[in-house]
């Protein structure tokens, strides 16, 4: 088990891209039983850029293989109109 606390929010992640140099940072490090998030922060590691890519350099080995995704099947998923779609026009 690890935590991981970060300067931008999981949101912020996905929208805006990796960038070189990097504008956030991130702490990480594995917790001790019973320990305080002060005594955590202290010895963390402080790692500059996204959390996102130390995310996946710990996943990928937890997980299979990459593969192709599954081919859409418009009878069992038909089309429900077209993109944005009538809820954008909602109010």
């Amino acid at each position: 088990m690890r935590y991981v606390l970060t300067t931008s929010g999981h949101i912020f992640g996905i929208v805006n891209a990796v960038v070189t140099p990097p504008r956030r940072s991130f702490w990480v490090a594995a917790p001790e039983r019973n320990e305080s998030n002060e005594h955590w922060l202290a010895r963390a590691d402080r790692k500059a850029g996204s959390w996102w890519e130390d995310w996946l350099d710990w996943l990928s080995p937890q997980c299979g293989p990459l593969v192709a995704p599954p081919d859409i099947d418009a009878e069992v998923d038909p089309e429900l109109g077209t993109a944005p779609g009538t809820y954008v026009f909602e109010k």
